[in-house]
């Protein structure tokens, strides 16, 4: 039989009793929000690819800082692809709101470090302003966020194919490599594309949507991944994030 206080290791806060959360968790204990979306990844990865991955990375980090991680938020801002099937989203100020929400939850019992980590680039105003506002009333409150950080050193050596437009990845040899380093079973790698989509001379000026542009939902070569590429890339975010969070908080 488990020891009583077995409970103690697990990581996802919704799993823990209330008397855990209240022996485990105070003031010095950082707490990750994960964000993800529910968005088209092309014709071989699930539509809930962001909110897999802001788990796991939610999970891995919550290991490297000895902290706890609440349920991801499986639903995001999601414009450019809101017209490909089965892509969901929620408007800015909802979300914002939302998070706002989640984090003086957390507050109100005694959390003040916490972390807001999304698989969905499209979270990341909602995360800044959400962190912003928080910043303003909850003076004590210590706050960071992340969204793939640092991405040319952290796919030095690892990918093999160009980013579209040198920054983008979606659903390209990145995504679906973590994907087959997680969640292999839901990748259909006999479907994976390869597509660099042109682009007007306003993108980046004027709003595109992505099904202007792309008849796949994918930003580069989806072909080229791996799972032990995927791994490297996890890894390597996890030691990142893990490495600002403890400099930050003073863990």
């Amino acid at each position: 039989m488990a020891s009583r206080n077995s409970s103690a290791k697990v990581r996802n806060l919704a799993l823990v009793t209330v008397e855990d959360f209240a022996t485990h968790v105070g003031p010095d204990t950082p707490i990750i929000i994960p964000l993800g979306s529910i968005e088209q990844h092309g014709p071989h990865l699930p539509l809930a690819t962001d909110a897999i991955l802001a788990e796991e990375l939610a999970k891995r980090l919550a290991e490297a800082i000895n902290g706890y991680y609440v349920p991801v938020l499986p639903y995001g801002q999601v414009w450019s692809a809101k017209n490909f099937p089965g892509t969901f989203s929620i408007e800015l100020n909802h979300l914002v709101a939302i998070l706002i929400d989640i984090i003086q939850s957390l507050y109100r019992h005694k959390v003040r470090k916490i972390i807001l980590l999304s698989g969905h680039i499209g979270n990341l105003t909602a995360m800044q302003l959400a962190a912003r506002r928080v910043r303003e009333k909850l003076l004590d409150l210590k706050i960071l966020y992340f969204c793939y950080p640092q991405l040319r050193d952290v796919i030095r050596g690892v990918t093999e194919t160009p980013l579209w437009l040198n920054e983008g990845f979606h659903a390209a040899e990145i995504e679906t490599s973590l994907m087959l380093a997680v969640a292999p079973e839901l990748c259909r790698m006999e479907k994976a594309p390869c597509e660099y989509p042109a682009v007007p001379p306003e993108y980046g000026f004027s709003p595109v949507r992505w099904d202007e542009i792309s008849k796949t939902g994918v930003f580069g070569d989806a072909r080229a991944a791996t799972a032990e590429k995927g791994e490297i890339l996890m890894d390597r975010w996890v030691q990142i994030m893990a490495n600002i969070v403890k400099k930050a908080f003073v863990l």
